[in-house]
């Protein structure tokens, strides 16, 4: 629970214009992985090359989400990787990563406990609200909020950490 807490704590600074939506999505993204988001098993390489031409290298390769899991920025990975190698990961990482539901409800509660401790941009009552709505849809994947979207642009993929290491141990 620790891990979860420092993690909320360091986004809630590093992004301060952080919604409900967005921290409901890092926790669904930290307990799932990125299974729900592999729309096209055979043309990610093609949908990660077409991104990475978009993203901007803001100069951050990697941010931990926990449970070993990772945002691998594309702005930055597009100058060390290649699109196939991401893709592989990608997809090695979601069939791996299945979570848990037990696991993700212990997580919004945690967070739920602790919001007022989170500086975030946003209520407590909102969050609540939010987490209420998402809890009404049966706990979907969703996308960044909007206002996350316009302020930090966000190009990445939920890989674990690991086959991050392992693809630096590759290039030369």
């Amino acid at each position: 629970m620790d891990e979860l807490k420092e993690l909320l704590q360091e986004h809630a600074q590093r992004y301060p214009l952080l919604q409900p939506q967005d921290v409901m999505k890092l926790i669904y993204q930290r307990n799932f992985g990125p299974g729900h988001a592999i729309d096209d098993p055979d043309g990610q390489a093609e949908i990660i090359a077409r991104e990475m031409e978009e993203a901007e290298d803001t100069g951050i390769l990697t941010e931990s989400i926990g449970n070993h899991l990772c945002r691998l920025y594309l702005g930055k990975a597009k100058t060390v990787f290649k699109a196939e190698d991401i893709a592989d990961i990608f997809a090695r990482t979601a069939a791996i990563q299945k979570g848990s539901m037990y696991e993700f409800i212990r997580d919004l509660k945690t967070v739920q406990k602790n919001i007022t401790l989170f500086a975030c941009s946003f209520s407590e009552e909102e969050f609540n609200a939010y987490a209420a709505w998402h809890r009404g849809r049966g706990y979907p994947a969703v996308h960044h909020s909007r206002r996350y979207a316009d302020a930090y642009h966000p190009h990445y993929r939920v890989v674990f950490e690991g086959f991050v290491s392992s693809l630096e141990n590759t290039v030369f």
